[in-house]
C-alpha cells in the first residue's frame, strides 16, 4: 500500500525533512526535492557535524552546477533517513549550495528513483510504494 508524505514549501520549491547520521552525531536537514539533480547533495558543514570527514575523501565526482563544473567529494553516510525510510550506507555528494536559507541540500534523482517516488507538486506531497 503506497504511503503519502507531506512536503513543505519554500516559495515555489518543495522541501522534505531528513536526518543524516555519521560516526559522531545525527543532524536534522531540510532537503530540496530536485528532479534536475542526478545526485543527492548535502552541505559539507552538515556532514562534518555528523562526523563524516569530507576533506579526507578520495572519491571525487565531477558535477555541473549553475555556477559551472566543480569536483566534490562523494561519500557514504552511515544512515540517511527521510519519509520514514532509513537508508544505510547512502551515497551523497558533499557540496555547499550557493544560496542561503533553510535548505541543507538536495534530494536528487538517484534516491527519488530508488524510492520509486511520485511527486504531487500541486498538492505538495510525495507518494512512496
Amino acid at each position: 500500500m503506497p504511503q503519502t508524505f507531506a512536503l513543505s514549501r519554500y516559495g515555489q520549491l518543495l522541501v522534505c525533512k531528513a536526518e543524516v547520521t555519521g560516526p559522531q552525531a545525527t543532524r536534522h536537514l531540510a532537503l530540496l526535492l530536485d528532479t534536475g539533480s542526478n545526485y543527492t547533495v548535502i552541505a559539507t558543514e552538515s556532514l562534518e557535524a555528523a562526523g563524516c570527514r569530507t576533506a579526507t575523501q578520495r572519491d571525487y565526482i565531477r558535477i555541473t552546477t549553475a555556477g559551472g563544473v566543480v569536483f566534490a567529494p562523494r561519500l557514504r553516510t552511515q544512515v540517511l533517513t527521510f519519509f520514514d525510510r532509513r537508508m544505510t550506507d547512502a551515497e551523497v555528494i558533499a557540496y555547499d549550495l550557493p544560496f542561503t536559507g533553510p535548505i541543507d541540500g538536495l534530494l536528487g534523482m538517484d534516491l527519488l528513483v530508488a524510492l520509486r517516488a511520485r511527486i504531487d507538486v500541486a498538492g505538495a506531497q510525495i507518494e512512496l510504494p
